[in-house]
């Protein structure tokens, strides 16, 4: 529960819930014992006052705001309430933030959070409605690199859940190229899409200080301009003639490709089925990205 908690941002969340300093102090010391491997603790307002250096009043005050708003969770023993003087509770933290309840001024507040960029153009919409193209554009670039992050991984069903949320904050955020470099450079180093969100700065600095400040969109031009290359190469063949049908379907599929450099990878595997194209796979083998089973880039040793 704890890591699903730090994996979810949930100290960002907890954050931003704008609590009282005594707040801050009782949920601590909860989570210091939730570390503790103690996830209950059986107490009363008067220990808790002695713990944490505060008045009792401030306390009770503290115990009653964090448990109507779902933040940590309270059961009183034989019947007992917190309005009876100095009542024996069991406390536990809430590590489900999708269940904290907060005020309305505070939600209105995280949704009128303003990124520091947006893709595309804005648009006067009636209604609230979006544009179908728009809204599947979006999808598209949400399952791309959906697709990205979990090609190598094995979630389960809430992780899935929070991946695709985290994804759809990403685009409205930053530009779609930029995310899907920074999610293939860093890998596994990235756990969450979540984290990569909430640190976008730290992983773009680190990312410029190990490429040695490569210059990204420079980078992604270079490899459509090497895409473009094979095409022209491959179209050019073609009219040549003097192929089998099916070494022309080659070609064909490689010219038609998203990522024609990569299905040459797979092409080149099974050359020698192609005598016609052996010239053609010799001069352009160094233009073809090897690849994993998953479609994972593989990296040149250096």
């Amino acid at each position: 529960m704890l890591n699903r908690f730090l994996k979810s941002s949930g100290f960002k969340k907890l954050a931003e819930s704008q609590l009282s300093s005594c707040e801050y102090s009782l949920v601590l010391y909860i989570l210091n014992t939730t570390v503790s491997d103690f996830p209950q603790i059986i107490t009363n307002e008067e220990e808790l006052s002695i713990f944490l250096g505060r008045s009792e009043k401030d306390v009770f005050h503290a115990l009653e705001s964090l448990s109507s708003r779902e933040i940590i969770k309270m059961r009183f023993s034989e019947k007992a309430t917190l309005k009876q003087e100095k009542p024996s509770m069991m406390i536990s933290f809430n590590f489900d933030t999708t269940k904290w309840f907060l005020p309305k001024a505070m939600e209105v507040q995280n949704d009128a959070r303003i990124y520091p960029f947006r893709r595309g153009r804005f648009h006067s919409i009636k209604g609230g409605a979006q544009p179908k193209h728009e809204e599947s554009e979006d999808q598209e670039t949400c399952e791309r690199i959906f697709r990205l992050f979990t090609a190598s991984r094995t979630l389960d069903e809430n992780e899935i859940s929070e991946t695709n949320l985290s994804a759809r904050q990403l685009i409205d955020s930053h530009p779609v190229d930029q995310i899907l470099l920074l999610i293939r450079h860093f890998g596994s180093r990235i756990p969450t899409l979540s984290l990569l969100a909430s640190n976008w700065q730290h992983f773009t600095e680190l990312f410029i200080d190990e490429t040695q400040s490569i210059d990204m969109m420079g980078a992604r031009q270079k490899h459509l301009e090497l895409d473009s290359l094979l095409k022209e190469r491959c179209e050019h063949l073609l009219e040549s003639g003097n192929l089998e049908e099916e070494e022309k379907n080659i070609l064909q599929i490689l010219i038609q490709h998203r990522h024609p450099r990569r299905q040459l990878f797979w092409a080149f595997q099974s050359r020698s089925r192609y005598p016609g194209l052996s010239s053609f796979f010799e001069d352009n083998s160094g233009l073809m990205l090897g690849v994993t089973s998953t479609g994972t880039i593989v990296k040149n040793k250096v």
